[in-house]
């Protein structure tokens, strides 16, 4: 009877969720965005390692270029009401107008741009995750061909361009 209330008031062992695999790639769930693993991130960051600063440089043409705009169109706004602003004093209406399209050009390339990198990079995370262990291994071997890798590994130059070349 003792042993059985202690067991009672015992908390039921919970089954302890079992650590994932360092290539774990949790399933998609409804309504969100694919989870990737922490080695297919790697992975793809590795493919294109200049992913980030081009996206760092679309985030510079929307801010500059939205809020350029938006003191260019404010000052034309105004111009047309007769009003002079700061934004736009001396300044010709053609040459403000110009302004403006570069403005918003710079806008619609960084946001453009921003959406394509991201379709991009959804792309290639959804083509590593089917393929971690083959896209690690080419990777691997695109970087051992590279002469400087080659050469700090102590594998040598490797093919140069006079290899064949006896000299004169």
């Amino acid at each position: 009877p003792l042993e059985d209330a202690v067991a009672k008031a015992a908390p039921q062992a919970v089954e302890a969720e079992q650590p994932k695999p360092f290539g774990y790639t949790p399933p998609q769930q409804p309504g969100k965005p694919a989870a990737y693993s922490d080695r297919t991130v790697l992975l793809e960051e590795a493919r294109n390692p200049w992913r980030l600063p081009r996206q760092l440089i679309y985030v510079l043409c929307i801010g500059g270029g939205g809020i350029s705009a938006y003191f260019t169109g404010i000052g034309l706004l105004a111009r047309s009401m007769g009003v002079t602003t700061a934004s736009v004093a001396n300044q010709e209406t053609t040459e403000i107008v110009m302004n403006l399209a570069i403005d918003v050009t710079a806008f619609v390339f960084g946001v453009v741009s921003w959406i394509n990198e991201s379709k991009s990079r959804e792309k290639a995370l959804a083509r590593i995750s089917a393929d971690e262990e083959g896209e690690s291994m080419r990777i691997k071997n695109e970087d051992d061909m590279k002469p400087l890798t080659r050469l700090i590994e102590g594998k040598g130059k490797g093919a140069g361009l006079f290899d064949d070349d006896k000299g004169c």
